[in-house]
């Protein structure tokens, strides 16, 4: 059997028609649906949660501390330490 005589059968005739048709319409299907999922894909929103860090709580307190017990020295003359009084801000004597 050569080529033309497959040509003329019929039934060969067909099934290569069928075939060709079933591989169009696949390519069409294939290309259809990537350009629906394309499409879907520009529908879809995506939202993100963005967590604000808040600012810390504000704590009330209150430092006591004795101003008779200071011994910061406050400033120097000559190597030689000045210690001033906090309540009357005069020099303390040694």
């Amino acid at each position: 059997m050569s080529t033309g005589d497959l040509l003329r059968s019929s039934s060969v005739r067909d099934y290569a028609v069928a075939g060709v048709v079933l591989v169009t319409l696949s390519l069409f299907g294939v290309q259809s649906f990537n350009k629906f999922i394309d499409s879907m894909r520009q529908n879809v929103r995506v939202e993100t949660a963005q967590i604000e860090k808040s600012a810390p709580p504000t704590r009330n307190f209150t430092v006591v501390r004795s101003v008779l017990d200071d011994t910061v020295a406050t400033g120097s003359i000559s190597n030689r330490p000045v210690v001033l009084d906090p309540c009357t801000g005069q020099i303390k004597s040694r």
